[in-house]
């Protein structure tokens, strides 16, 4: 039904929709009946190559892969009315339904009806993303290198189904709180005790909000005029969750649950082409030991990176990111920084891009001071509407 929408809509022409629709072909393809309805259509995929060498000491392949990263379609809009919102997102790819730890094919990440029962105020109902890290909440297609860094890996929050209020106060120097009340199972699934989690964001932009909310994407590609701030603080807390990440992770044994608490800070400054962002993450969980082998990851993490946009609209691009673990864990997993360099040649902004990164990692091993090494490359083509 979606293959047939989506040819049979670049087959029609504006005479032969229904009266009063129009179809536009800006950000997707969008359909609209005034203030009746309004649909708007994407989809993007991600064809990625990856080389991991064994070490640093000579440079012999560990593992080589050509992969189709996400290959996502997504819908959103109105109906009935402006102020009635909806989003509906689906993933096609092994790699992006969680199946490894859910064992099943989970293919809905978004499906979230929204009422704009203000201008500045929205109420959500449903699966969504919750207000966490900033890059978190920036889409996965608007990244600087080809993907988030470690330190969202192990920290992020993640989508969860539950009832989320966006709100902004003033308008010259925007604040948005953004407030989430969910299941803390993560992505379809169910909970299984009567405990929630509960999400809270505070965001200001002290130098007025970024252009075409700029703050929703990495690199400067609108070379902003003027300098622009954003500033974030995010807590999630999440009792009794049932596996290992809260919303994320392994399945914990029958009967055995779990409650952590997650903190972010986070910045991002853009003027005339140059970026800067960077995150400080923390998690902390009660017990997070539960067997030899399965354990809560809890410690801290820092991500730094910025780049330069230039007039022929390639980026260079630097990124640091190091994250420490708890001495309860230490036993059981690694601390390891990560440093990367990166070029990305967008040719229709973050819709159509090529990007390739380099990345030198060190890791500790257990009950080791000392640090193993590799090198990651990796290069990748993302396409959309």
């Amino acid at each position: 039904m979606l293959l047939v929408l989506v040819f049979s809509s670049l087959a029609w022409s504006q005479d032969l929709l229904p009266e009063k629709m129009q179809l536009t072909f800006k950000d997707g393809i969008t359909f609209r009946q005034e203030n009746d309805f309004m649909m708007r259509m994407r989809f993007r995929v991600q064809t990625r190559f990856t080389a991991v060498t064994e070490d640093t000491e000579d440079s012999d392949l560990d593992t080589t892969e050509f992969t189709v990263r996400r290959t996502r379609l997504r819908f959103d809009g109105f109906a009935h009315n402006p102020n009635f919102l909806y989003r509906l997102q689906l993933s096609f790819t092994r790699g992006d339904q969680d199946w490894d730890n859910s064992q099943v094919p989970n293919i809905l990440r978004d499906a979230v009806a929204g009422w704009r029962w203000d201008p500045k105020h929205t109420l959500w109902f449903g699966l969504a993303k919750l207000p966490g890290n900033r890059q978190r909440t920036i889409s996965s297609s608007a990244q600087q290198f080809v993907d988030r860094s470690s330190v969202n890996a192990i920290f992020n929050v993640d989508r969860d189904a539950g009832l989320q209020q966006i709100s902004q106060f003033g308008d010259d120097r925007p604040i948005w709180l953004k407030l989430a009340v969910s299941n803390g199972e993560g992505r379809n699934q169910p909970n299984k005790n009567a405990s929630l989690a509960t999400t809270a964001r505070l965001e200001w932009y002290p130098l007025g909000s970024f252009h075409d909310d700029g703050d929703n994407f990495e690199a400067d590609l609108f070379r902003e005029p003027e300098p622009r701030l954003g500033l974030g603080v995010a807590t999630s807390a999440n009792q009794k969750t049932s596996r290992t990440g809260g919303q994320l992770g392994k399945d914990l044994p029958d009967d055995e649950f779990r409650s952590m608490e997650t903190r972010f800070v986070d910045v991002v400054y853009k003027h005339r082409g140059y970026s800067l962002s960077a995150e400080y993450a923390k998690r902390t969980a009660g017990s997070p030991v539960v067997t030899s082998d399965l354990y809560l990851f809890e410690g801290e993490g820092i991500n730094i990176q910025t780049g330069y946009l230039l007039e022929s609209n390639w980026e260079p691009s630097l990124r640091f990111s190091t994250v420490w673990t708890a001495p309860e864990i230490r036993q059981l997993t690694q601390d390891n920084r990560q440093y990367t360099a990166g070029v990305s040649r967008y040719i229709q902004k973050h819709v159509v891009k090529i990007q390739s990164d380099l990345t030198y990692q060190e890791k500790s091993p257990q009950h080791q001071l000392a640090y193993e090494s590799n090198w990651t490359l990796r290069v990748q083509l993302e396409f959309g509407i």
